[in-house]
């Protein structure tokens, strides 16, 4: 699997933010604060879709009650995109498994739970 490319929408830093990833290796590199932890923590909440701690707090900006993730990767040839959703509603952080979705290019082949 090769990442190709990571959009955020209102994670941490990022208020809608996409990177590109090239073949081979690749290094985040930028001051304090600008951003490049908030990549590998969207990357492993769109991969795996689990929160680091108990909660997805330290994730999802604090002015805002709705986050987005979309992880476009390759595999066997083939363009994958996955997307995955946060929301806070009265103080609490969930998954927004409404969001939850797999693409195979512009093909809808999974979603929900």
């Amino acid at each position: 699997m090769k990442i190709r490319r990571i959009f955020m929408e209102n994670i941490r830093s990022h208020l809608k933010s996409t990177v590109q990833f090239g073949d081979g290796f690749n290094c985040i590199v930028g001051g304090v604060g600008e951003g490049k932890s908030s990549i590998l923590y969207a990357l492993h909440f769109g991969i795996f879709g689990r929160a680091l701690g108990r909660s997805y707090d330290y994730l999802l900006r604090e002015d805002q009650s709705i986050g987005k993730v979309a992880i476009e990767f390759e595999h066997g040839g083939q363009r994958y995109t996955l997307t995955r959703a946060l929301h806070r509603e009265r103080g609490a952080f969930s998954q927004d498994m409404n969001q939850l979705a797999l693409y195979e290019g512009d093909k809808l082949i999974a979603s929900g739970k």
